[in-house]
Formats: C-alpha cells, structure tokens, sequence
C-alpha cells in the first residue's frame, strides 16, 4: 500500500511540476515584445537586424523558420521567429514586416519652348519616375497654359506616387511665334474701266494677333483704263516680326468694241455735168457744198452677264463640280470621282433654304482650293438649275476626326453637321489623317 500511494504521489507530482513549467515558459514568451518592422522598399530584412531588437530582452539568437519577404512590393508581411534565450529556452514568435515606399518621385525636366497657338503636353517635355511606381509621366498635375501668351510663363508641376509621396517642382516655359501671317488674296479680273481697289476682297489674319487687313502693304498699281496683266505684291508682318509676301494678279479686260460704221455723205451734185468738161452746156453751173450726215454713236456695249455651270462651286480660281449625296453616299462619292458631295446639314443645296448645308471634298484633290482663299474671300455655288448664290468666308479652323476644335478643345458637330444658323455652308476637307479644316461661309 504505501509503495503505491508514493507511486500515486510521485505521478501527481510530476505533473504538476510539468504544467508548472509550461506556464513559465508561456509567460516568458509574453515577457518578449517585437515591434513591426519597416523596411524601405527594394530592401530585404534578415534575421540580424531583427535580434538587435531583441538584444536587451535576453535573446541570443534568432532564425526566420517560416515566411517570405518580397522587397520590391510594398505591404504587409509576417514571419514566424524562433527565439533563443540566453538560458538555451528556445520558443516561437511572429513578427510583422512593413514594405514601405517613402521615397517620392523624380521629376527631370527637359528645355520647354512651344510654338504660340500649338497644343500644349507638358509630357513631350517632363519625365517623372518613381523608385516604386516606375514611370508617373502620364499622372502628373498642373495648371492650363496660355499658348496665345508670348514670353517666360512658370508653371508649377506635381506628381504623387501610389504611396503618397509627393513631389512638387516650378519650371519655365517659353511661348514663341514663329508662325507667319496669312495672306488671303486671289487673282482676279475686272471689266475695263471699272472701279478697283487693291484692298477689297484681301484680308490678313495671324493666329495671335488676329486681323491684321489693315497692316498690310501693297505694291504695284491696276490701271482700269489699259487692258493688262498687273502684279501686285501684298506684305504683312505680325508684331513677332513673322513676314509673309504673296502676289495677286489683276487683269483688266479689253475694252468691248462697238459696230460703229460711218454713213457715206450723199453729193447732191454727183449727177451734174462738169462745166469744164462739159462743152455742150452754155450755162455755168457751181457745184453746191454738200453736208455730210452726223456719225451716230451707238450706246456702250454692257458686259454679257457671267454664265454658271449647275451644281458647281465656284472657289479659289476653281470651279468645282458636286454631288448632293448626303449622309448616306456622300463618302463615296467623293472617293470615286472627282468632285465634292454634301454630307451633313442640308442633302441638297439651294442657297434659298436658309439652311447650312455641309460639303466634303478631298485635299489633295478638288478642295486643294479651299488654301488659296482666306476670311473675307467670296465663294459663289449653283444649284441644279444653275441660279447663284454668294457666299463670304467669315472663319477657318481645325477640328480633328470628331469634331472637336485642335487648338480650342470645343465640340464644332452641330455647328458643323447642323442645318441651323441662316442661310450658309460649312465646307470640310482633310489636313492629314487626323486633322481637318473647316471653312464656314455665309450668304
């Protein structure tokens, strides 16, 4: 009996000895405290720099058992640590590691110049890289510039990285002119003896100082009184001192010349006999003076009235015949002949409907003409009768393959496609495969 009770004893002891030391061992390991651990992105961490954490609370050594750190993505990781006391008691711990991006984005900046007018990205001149990120080009902010406005503008320019770092830096830019004026003048032939003025039907425009008719200098003269050839040559400069010369050619017409046939004077006395010669008359007859009959002068000639071909437009020196196709066929019409087409707006041009129709045409091609005029040119279009219609030029623009102004950003569809706004025609042809020009006319 007493063997078995000390057997009994010993056992029980044993255990409770056991579960003593297990509880000892727990509350040593709550004793070590591991705060997380960041690390700047692009580094990894070992198990050194995280036993010089736990120096001062009695741990020797520490081994990474379980868990992977991926340096170059930043977030949150865990490893599992085993942990070696200096009295050789040996337990687990986790740890928690931060890959953290506290480094913001580099900004290089290359020589900004833009031309006055252009589309203005700062991207074509900014590269913005990011430790983490990579390239940020694209993301980064700033202000609206004024590319009308000549000289040294600063901008300020900023990027933030995806970890909220930011970097802000202030660069100059220089707006320059280099964009000549445009001379809108085209020959022309007058009646002999009419009224010419070197001014009327010419303008000048320049993207930045708008109208500059009144600048410009003409050399040369028209004598409407001799028929001829004359060459004048128009000048104009805009204040950035851009020059730009172009030549007109004026031809007086010949003066009409009228059927005027004289009468033949009437001798009363052609019949008399000669007193001279005639020997068998006693009498001495003298011949009467005779009066020739006044010369009439018959009125001047009027010029025979312009003739007009039907459905044709009459443009830039060239007549150019077109097509009311529309919507539905205009395209093709254009693409396989020759001539222009109506698009949108109204189908079918009468120059009465007090609608705006919509005339496609290609460049090169018919509508090549479309760049010998300018604001302020006439444009004159038959319809399929043949009756005229005057149309003026009064604006020009870019607009690219939807519509939307290249240099201003705004939405030209109803303006252009649209039947409203009075009696006009929106004419369209291409720059290149991403540009168009567009030229309103109004009667």
């Amino acid at each position: 009996m007493r063997s078995g009770n000390v057997l009994f004893l010993t056992i029980i002891g044993t255990i409770i000895i056991g579960a003593g030391t297990a509880i000892l061992v727990q509350a040593k390991e709550e004793e070590i405290v591991i705060k997380p651990i960041e690390i700047p992105y692009g580094k990894n961490i070992n198990a050194a720099v995280i036993e010089k954490q736990l120096e001062k609370q009695g741990i020797k050594d520490v081994k990474i058992i379980k868990g992977k750190i991926e340096p170059e993505k930043i977030g949150e990781y865990s490893l599992t640590l085993q942990l070696t006391k200096e009295d050789n008691e040996i337990f687990e711990k986790v740890v928690k590691i931060d890959v953290t991006d506290e480094v913001p984005p580099e900004i290089t900046v290359k020589k900004v110049e833009i031309e006055a007018g252009s589309n203005f990205n700062l991207t074509d001149y900014v590269d913005v890289i990011d430790n983490a990120d990579g390239d940020l080009t694209g993301i980064i902010t700033y202000k609206p510039v004024d590319t009308k406005d000549l000289g040294e503008q600063k901008l300020e320019i900023a990027s933030t990285d995806y970890s909220g770092n930011k970097t802000n830096k202030k660069i100059i830019l220089s707006v320059i002119d280099t964009t000549k004026p445009t001379l809108n003048v085209t020959d022309e032939k007058i009646n002999f003896g009419a009224k010419f003025n070197a001014m009327e039907n010419s303008s000048a425009t320049d993207l930045i100082d708008g109208n500059l008719t009144s600048e410009m200098q003409v050399t040369g003269t028209v004598d409407p009184n001799t028929a001829g050839t004359y060459t004048l040559l128009y000048t104009v400069s805009d204040k950035s001192g851009n020059k730009v010369e172009k030549e007109r050619n004026v031809i007086v017409e010949a003066a009409p010349v009228a059927d005027n046939v004289e009468p033949e004077a009437t001798n009363e006395n052609a019949n008399e006999t000669n007193p001279e010669t005639d020997t068998s008359s006693d009498v001495n007859s003298e011949a009467e003076a005779v009066t020739p009959a006044p010369i009439s002068n018959p009125d001047p000639i009027a010029p025979p009235a312009p003739s007009y071909a039907p459905m044709t437009i009459y443009v830039g020196g060239s007549a150019i015949p077109y097509q009311n196709g529309g919507q539905g066929t205009g395209q093709s019409i254009i693409d396989n002949a020759p001539v222009a087409s109506t698009w949108g707006g109204a189908a079918i041009q009468s120059g009465s409907d007090g609608l705006n129709t919509h005339i496609i045409g290609h460049n090169p091609g018919v509508f090549s003409a479309l760049f010998n005029v300018g604001i302020g040119s006439q444009v004159t279009i038959t319809d399929g009768n043949g009756t005229p219609t005057n149309y003026t030029i009064n604006r020009i623009y870019e607009v690219n393959d939807n519509a939307v102004g290249v240099r201003d950003g705004v939405d030209y569809w109803d303006q252009m496609i649209g039947t409203g706004g009075g009696e006009r025609v929106t004419f369209q042809t291409c720059e290149n495969d991403n540009v168009n020009w567009v030229y309103e006319a109004v009667s």
